[in-house]
C-alpha cells in the first residue's frame, strides 16, 4: 500500500466539501457558492502571498488552503456578509497557517483558528441564521428573517422534534454541518481512502456516542448532539486534520479527549461551537504527543512492519 499524498489528501477532502456545498446550494440558492468561491480564492491567494515572501515554490499540497476556505464557508450561516468572510480567510491563513511557518508546521487547524476569531469579532452575526430553502438575495447585507440555530432551539426545550431534518440537515444553523446522512457517507469514504487521521476520528466518534447513550440512553438525544453543534463536521475536518492529528496510539488518546471536552462545552456550557474551541485547545496536545519518543518509536516499527509485509507480498507475486 502506497503512501497517500498530501495532494490526494487534498482532493478527497475538497470532493466532500463540494458535496455539502452543493447541498447548502439548493437549501439557500447560489448566494452560497458565491460565498465558496470568495473564500477559497481569498484563502489560495493569501497562501501564495506568504509563500512568496517566504521564496517557497507553490505546489499541488499548498491547495489545501482552498480547502480551509471551504471550511470556513460550510461553517458559517448562508447570510454571513462577504466582508465579514474575508476578513476571517485572513485569520485563519495569516494567524492560523502562516505565523507558524505553513502547512508542514501548523500548531492549530487555520479554520478553527478564523472561526474562533470571526466569533469574538462577530459573534451575533455568526449565530443568526436563516430558515432553509429560503433563496437568499445576492448582497452583502441580507435583510432576511433570522432565527437561533437548531442546537440553541436544541438546549432551549430538549424536546424538539429534529430527527428527520437532522438527516438531509434541512434545519437552520452553519450552512454545511447538519446533514448527518452527507457527512456519514464522507466519513466512510475519506476513512476507507486514508485521507483523515483514522485512529482520532473513529476514537472519536466512538466516543461520542457512548457518552451521548450513557447520558440519556435516548437515540434521539445521541443524533441530535451529533448534528446539531458542527459536532460530526468538526471532528472530520478540525479534529481529524492529518496536518494536526498524532497518529496511532497518540492518536486515540487526542480523539479520546478531545470527544470528553467537546461533549462537556456542548452540554454544560451549552458553546453552539464546542467542537472548534475543542479543535484550539488540544491541538498544542496533539503536537506533544506527535513529538514524544514512543509515539514516533511505534510509527517507525509501524511502519517497518508494512515495508516488510509489502516486500513479501511482492516475493510471493513474483514467484
Amino acid at each position: 500500500m502506497h503512501r497517500k499524498t498530501a495532494a490526494a489528501v487534498v482532493l478527497d477532502l475538497f470532493l466532500v466539501q463540494l458535496a455539502l456545498l452543493i447541498l447548502s446550494g439548493y437549501y439557500y440558492g447560489i448566494r452560497v457558492l458565491i460565498l465558496a468561491l470568495i473564500a477559497s480564492g481569498t484563502c489560495l491567494a493569501l497562501d501564495a502571498v506568504c509563500l512568496h515572501l517566504r521564496n517557497q515554490p507553490i505546489r499541488a499540497a499548498h491547495l489545501d488552503a482552498v480547502n480551509t476556505g471551504l471550511t470556513l464557508t460550510l461553517m458559517m450561516p448562508a447570510s454571513v456578509r462577504y466582508d465579514t468572510l474575508i476578513i476571517t480567510c485572513f485569520a485563519a491563513i495569516i494567524i492560523g497557517k502562516a505565523l507558524f511557518g505553513g502547512r508542514v508546521n501548523l500548531l492549530f487547524p487555520p479554520a478553527a483558528v478564523g472561526y474562533t476569531f470571526s466569533i469574538l469579532a462577530f459573534g451575533t452575526e455568526l449565530l443568526q441564521f436563516p430558515q432553509p430553502y429560503t433563496a437568499l438575495p445576492l448582497g452583502n447585507q441580507i435583510d432576511a428573517a433570522y432565527t437561533m440555530s437548531a442546537s440553541a432551539q436544541f438546549h432551549a426545550n430538549r424536546m424538539i422534534d429534529l430527527s428527520d431534518k437532522l438527516l438531509l440537515g434541512a434545519l437552520p444553523g452553519p450552512m454545511g454541518t447538519g446533514c448527518i446522512l452527507l457527512l456519514t457517507v464522507g466519513v466512510f469514504i475519506l476513512i476507507a481512502r486514508r485521507s483523515v487521521a483514522i485512529s482520532t476520528l473513529v476514537t472519536f466518534l466512538l466516543e461520542y456516542l457512548l457518552m451521548s447513550l450513557l447520558a440519556e440512553s435516548d437515540f434521539d438525544y445521541m443524533i441530535k448532539l451529533l448534528g446539531c453543534n458542527m459536532t460530526r463536521f468538526g471532528a472530520v475536518f478540525l479534529i481529524a486534520d492529518q496536518r494536526i492529528a498524532p497518529k496511532s496510539l497518540g492518536g486515540i488518546l487526542y480523539g479520546f479527549l478531545a470527544a470528553i471536552l467537546s461533549m462537556y462545552l456542548t452540554t454544560f456550557a451549552e458553546i453552539e461551537y464546542a467542537v472548534v474551541i475543542t479543535a484550539i485547545l488540544l491541538s498544542p496536545l496533539a503536537q506533544f504527543l506527535k513529538s514524544q519518543s514512543w509515539q514516533m518509536e511505534y510509527a517507525r516499527r509501524r511502519q517497518q512492519y508494512r515495508r516488510t509485509h509489502r516486500e513479501q507480498e511482492v516475493e510471493q507475486h513474483e514467484r
